[in-house]
């Protein structure tokens, strides 16, 4: 059977995803993850260093022994906002291309909303139903409104975690009103109770919430929740975080601002739930590169 392979190059992390498409179904058969955090640069010097180019290349040498030792036949890269606001990112890919042959694609925030709903699609029964859908980053964030199934309005922001990061608040301020623009403008009369969050960050509120309660599964986080993790981490310090609640240390610090970013939204959608389906972007490109329509994502890694 052909394997398929992706490669998300996101502004915290690059990750790789392979692949088996089996009919309807897509069987995630490896999963590599190393972190690399292009939009430190990107977000404030607007280039990337020859250190980082180098450390970029070691990470898809890495990633092409894996490509090669699982026989696969087809392989897409996209790069995501820190790739995209680099003025030399064409030389990170360049280095790339000739150490591995591997060719780089920079997507806009509208396209990788499009392959992220593709993946919810494949976990979550929309059909007729009405959600706000968020996938959080280290440089942009992307919003998605249903209603009834029906995909309303989309829209991506850069204010992703490690932008927020390095500019703090300040750069929240500065783009609320456009958010809160686009939410009057698509969503003011629809009663979006649920939200679904995508990205590392979602998946992280549920772990948290599920080692402070110690409940055996966690499904959705609640607003009120989210204010008292909120709470909780702001009063451990980064080491503790790692120590006590087992966070990568690349999450432990982008927390903060994740769950700052989903409060302020919280003020003008009042959803009850959040559920944080485990798929993202790069599952969202796997299914692109399938012949036939996916209804159904089994990780065999987990």
């Amino acid at each position: 059977m052909k394997k398929i392979a992706a490669i998300d190059i996101g502004s915290n992390a690059v990750r790789l995803a392979i692949a088996e498409c089996e009919g309807t179904k897509l069987v995630i058969t490896k999963k590599l993850r190393a972190p690399l955090r292009l939009g430190t640069e990107a977000f404030d010097k607007g280039i990337f260093s020859q250190a980082t180019i180098k450390q970029a290349v070691k990470i898809f040498e890495d990633f092409s022994y894996a490509i090669d030792h699982e026989h696969v036949g087809v392989v897409k890269t996209v790069a995501t906002s820190a790739f995209r606001d680099t003025k030399n990112s064409q030389d990170l890919a360049a280095a790339v291309k000739k150490s591995c042959g591997l060719t780089i694609e920079a997507i806009d925030g509208t396209l990788e909303a499009t392959l992220v709903r593709q993946a919810i699609n494949t976990k979550l029964d929309l059909k007729g139903k009405s959600a706000l859908m968020m996938d959080i980053g280290g440089g942009s964030m992307e919003l998605s409104i249903l209603h009834k199934g029906v995909l309303k309005g989309a829209r991506s922001f850069d204010v992703g975690t490690v932008r927020l990061l390095q500019q703090g608040n300040e750069l929240l301020l500065k783009r609320e009103k456009e958010i809160e623009f686009f939410i009057q403008e698509h969503a003011s009369k629809l009663d979006l109770t649920r939200m679904i969050g995508t990205g590392g960050n979602f998946r992280a509120m549920l772990k948290l919430k599920q080692r402070i309660t110690k409940l055996n599964k966690v499904d959705f986080v609640t607003q009120s929740e989210l204010k008292d993790l909120h709470t909780i981490l702001e009063h451990t310090p980064y080491l503790k975080r790692i120590k006590k609640y087992g966070m990568r240390p690349d999450r432990a610090d982008v927390i903060m601002p994740a769950i700052d970013l989903v409060l302020m939204i919280g003020k003008k959608v009042p959803f009850k739930r959040i559920y944080a389906p485990n798929v993202g972007l790069i599952h969202g490109v796997l299914i692109d590169l399938c012949q036939y329509k996916i209804s159904k994502i089994k990780d065999i890694t987990n």
